[in-house]
């Protein structure tokens, strides 16, 4: 804000003439006796009636904190960019509060970055002070010091407010500091005045995007206040809500009433020089960053020009090191002058980043330094440590992977890689860096670093996945595949397909996976590198196995396999160990699942993978669950979690989740699993895991059944039978189809039930998994018996109970009994059919499965019944009623109807 250049005498109440004292606007004396008159006087600048925010600022600038010395000089050191309106708030602060000092309020300029002067001396601008408080210019002393101790002394005992505006430096203020507790000092300087011990810090950022909108309305004059404007908000960012330049806007806006902000909005995105517009008569915001660097010294200059070039938003000082090729020590120190200066932000510690308008102001500067450096590739050392660090990362998270067919980098980093420790700390850096490291991998493209751009995405791969951000790994690496296919060896190109069918296969995009996985297995070829060729191997049969080719991936898995234990690699041993466990899963062979994923869960231990662990825990437990050793299977899923969130992996803890969701509803009460299966629902749907999100819906609507929550339930198994559909997963729709046909039998419609699960049949024999066709028919011999269709029911009932019999699992061994009990009661044979129920009844209390036994006993009770045994069937009913309603079943009501 410009400071007026005349006064109000305060005696008088007459404007006097002024003359310009070094900096200070002072009021001339008339006569000797008016100098020396020691009058109370105001030379603050008008305030300003637009000023907007900066509430939290003003309470700091307003308020004594707890712990502020008593009795000592009260001084605020207000410090920001140019043009973030340190002058306006100082200001603004001092007019509320000059009221309280009857002594006076004197403004002064300090010139700390002006074109066209050096920073005002503190002995000149004492001797304003000085000559401000009425001492007669014949007393002023000569120097320095002597004038800062007659200051002092003047002051001791006055009311008086100082606002001293734009310090160049601590050591300029320090002699200007009133004598005595009783004044108050405000300063605002571009730098942070850290040598002012005493002052209380009031640094300025950028304001709130409400604030700047806020503020633009009311220098416009336009849009109305309080009406919503997408228009404004994009122009309050464009200005970076930096008041200077929402400032400039506003003025041409309010002088042109033919323009529109939607005119300013297309000319600030259109242009090629933002800062071009962003000035009028003598304000401009490239003027005010140009004082900026000025008062920098050449080095500093060159260094932070040089940082500009960074693409991403934040950096550290490696990565400081590596793009400008100063020594870390000095990259450090040169980061810390240029904080101190508000050139740089620093939003936690050691991580930088730059206002965007500064930026884009640095980046049209170019010396003979910056031009150097740049012909000396920074930006491509900037690459190189990005790549060596994250790959030192990378290969602790992967253990004994290493990247095949990713080009190496030739040039040696500038700045040797941190030394990890482990994979949390590898993780940490990770978690901290992405953003920059996706950014690299799209300028490397960009900017003709091909051997960068195909690398940076296959080191970011693991902690993506892991990470569940797989939307923008589906990004990365498609930058990966496009570079390699014009710029790349063949097997450049082989690992990039691979990486991305990869992620396509996480993300649900099964076709298009395999589209990039079978030619990613032919460039490699048979005699192809063995660690690409089983990669390539592992990937594609995975998808093989989602799409239920089951005998397409079994081969496939094999020779991965084979080719990982030529190579003694025991991490990807474990990961085909585990495939291959998932497929017999598949392939209802549980016994030989279960083993499987042990032999791969000792692998990944002994190579202290914890996260592979974490995996062979959670496809353990499933294969245990299937299995019915819900005990063991629940404990897998219980240290698979742990592990999986002391980790970061998201998707992995989703997935064990969902397994111990999956447990809880066959052991404890069954809301408590939906609620569970609700968690994990909504952390798939976070991440973009489709896959995850149908097998949670298909789960969360079989349990919603067996509550009685009909309607959700089926809510639930149309939308995964959608996504599987859309999957191109028949498995998966076959298995919804069978678990809706179930739900539709619990609710009565029997007839739906027959003609739901027949339709899971339509789909290939050899995509249908022993266990699947077991249940299938199960659910059809239940319907069909409901509805008097008694030999087709006992045909589906008899080949159930043979399937469930050769896969040997308990929970469907009891089901299928109960079933067949139901069956022989319908068949008017109730003693056969208690037979059954008893034989049900001997497994779920051997194998421990709550459900199984309380319909078992219920069958038994109608059994006894039957017979005109009542007392023993109402004792078998009542069992009964206690077991499913503390699992809170819907058979708990039709048992209380009974009793």
């Amino acid at each position: 804000m410009a400071v007026e250049n005349s006064a109000r005498d305060v005696s008088g109440g007459n404007l006097i003439q002024v003359r310009q004292l070094d900096t200070l606007t002072v009021t001339a004396p008339v006569t000797r006796e008016a100098v020396a008159a020691p009058d109370p006087r105001n030379t603050l600048p008008a305030d300003t009636s637009s000023f907007t925010g900066r509430e939290r600022e003003l309470d700091t600038l307003l308020t004594s904190p707890d712990g502020e010395p008593k009795g000592a000089l009260t001084v605020r050191s207000i410090s920001g960019m140019a043009g973030i309106g340190k002058t306006t708030l100082a200001v603004h602060a001092a007019h509320r509060i000059a009221g309280r000092f009857p002594d006076g309020c004197l403004f002064l300029r300090l010139h700390g970055h002006n074109a066209d002067r050096p920073p005002t001396d503190p002995g000149a601008a004492l001797a304003s002070l000085l000559l401000a408080t009425g001492l007669d210019s014949g007393r002023l002393p000569s120097g320095t010091e002597e004038r800062a101790a007659l200051w002092r002394d003047r002051t001791s005992n006055r009311r008086l407010l100082l606002l001293l505006d734009d310090a160049a430096s601590s050591a300029q203020i320090r002699p200007l500091l009133p004598g005595g507790s009783r004044a108050l000092v405000l300063v605002t300087s571009r730098r942070r005045l850290t040598g002012l011990v005493n002052a209380r810090p009031c640094p300025l950022e950028a304001l709130d995007p409400a604030e700047s909108a806020d503020l633009f309305v009311r220098l416009s004059g336009r849009p109305a206040p309080g009406v919503p404007d997408g228009g404004l908000r994009r122009l309050v960012e464009l200005c970076a809500r930096l008041p200077l330049a929402l400032g400039i806007l506003a003025g041409q806006l309010k002088h042109h009433p033919s323009w529109t902000l939607e005119d300013l909005v297309t000319d600030l995105t259109q242009t090629r020089d933002r800062l071009d517009l962003l000035r009028s008569e003598d304000l401009s915001v490239t003027a005010s960053l140009d004082l900026s660097l000025r008062t920098l010294p050449q080095r500093t200059r060159d260094f932070l020009v040089s940082l500009a070039r960074h693409p991403g938003t934040e950096f550290d000082a490696p990565a400081a090191c590596a793009l400008t090729g100063v020594g870390l020590p000095t990259a450090r120190r040169l980061l810390g002058d240029l904080y101190e200066h508000h050139l740089l932000a620093e939003p936690t510690r050691g991580r930088y980043r730059f206002h965007d308008l500064v930026r884009e102001y640095l980046r049209g500067q170019r010396s003979g330094a910056a031009r150097e450096e740049s012909d000396d590739g920074g930006v491509g050392h900037l690459l190189d440590h990005y790549l060596h660090t994250a790959r030192a990362a990378d290969r602790l998270l992967l253990g004994d992977r290493s990247p095949v067919g990713v080009p190496e980098v030739i040039a040696e980093p500038r700045v040797m890689e941190p030394e990890f420790t482990d994979a949390a700390e590898a993780r940490a850096w990770l978690e901290t860096e992405w953003e920059n490291l996706a950014v690299a991998a799209r300028h490397a493209e960009r900017e003709g670093f091909h051997g960068h751009a195909m690398a940076l995405p296959a080191a970011l791969l693991e902690y993506l996945r892991t990470s569940g951000d797989n939307t923008l790994s589906l990004e990365l690496q498609t930058v990966a595949v496009r570079v390699a296919t014009a710029h790349g060896e063949p097997a450049n190109l082989a690992c990039a397909l691979t990486d991305l069918g990869h992620v396509q296969t996480l993300v649900g995009q099964i076709s298009r996976a395999r589209e990039n996985l079978e030619p990613a297995l032919e460039l490699i070829g048979v005699e192809g590198h063995p660690q690409a060729r089983a990669n390539s191997l592992l990937r594609l049969g995975i998808v093989l196995r989602l799409v239920g080719d089951y005998g397409g991936a079994r081969p496939l898995l094999v020779e991965a396999l084979e080719l990982r234990e030529r190579s003694r690699e025991p991490r990807g041993i474990a990961q085909v160990l585990n495939q291959l466990g998932v497929l017999r899963t598949r392939e209802s062979d549980y016994r030989d699942a279960v083993e499987l994923q042990t032999r791969a869960l000792e692998l990944f231990r002994s190579a202290g993978d914890p996260l592979g662990t974490a995996l062979s825990l959670n496809h353990r437990g499933f294969a245990r669950w299937v299995n019915t050793d819900y005990a063991a299977s629940l404990a897998d899923f219980s240290e698979a979690l742990e592990i999986h969130e002391a980790n970061g992996n998201r998707a992995g803890a989703a997935k064990s989740l969902l397994g111990a969701s999956v447990v809880a509803s066959r052991t404890r009460d069954m809301p408590y699993a939906v609620d569970h299966l609700s968690r994990a629902l909504a952390e798939y749907r976070a991440l973009g895991d489709r896959f995850g999100q149908a097998n949670t819906l298909n789960h969360r609507g079989h349990v919603r059944g067996d509550i009685g929550a009909f309607s959700a339930g089926k809510a639930d198994l149309r939308l995964a039978r959608r996504l599987f559909r859309q999957l191109g997963s028949q498995p998966g729709e076959a298995s919804v189809l069978s678990n809706l046909g179930a739900l539709h039998g619990k609710s009565g419609e029997h007839g739906s039930a027959v003609d739901i699960v027949r339709h899971g049949f339509t789909v290939p024999s050899a995509q249908r998994s022993p266990f699947w066709e077991a249940f299938a028919r199960c659910t059809l011999g239940g319907a069909l018996t409901a509805l008097g269709r008694l030999e087709e029911a006992e045909r589906n009932l008899d080949r159930a109970l043979e399937l469930f019999q050769q896969i040997g699992t308990a929970h469907g061994l009891a089901q299928a009994l109960h079933l067949i009990g139901v069956l022989c009661l319908a068949q008017g044979n109730p003693a056969d059919a208690r037979s059954r129920f008893e034989e049900a009844l001997g497994i779920t209390r051997t194998e421990v499965l709550p459900l199984e036994e309380g319909l078992a006993l219920e069958g038994i009770g109608l059994c006894l019944l039957e017979e005109s045994r009542p007392d023993e069937a109402h004792d078998q009913l009542l069992q009964a009623h206690r077991i499913l309603s503390g699992l809170r079943a819907h058979q708990a009501h039709r048992i209380a109807s009974v009793l």
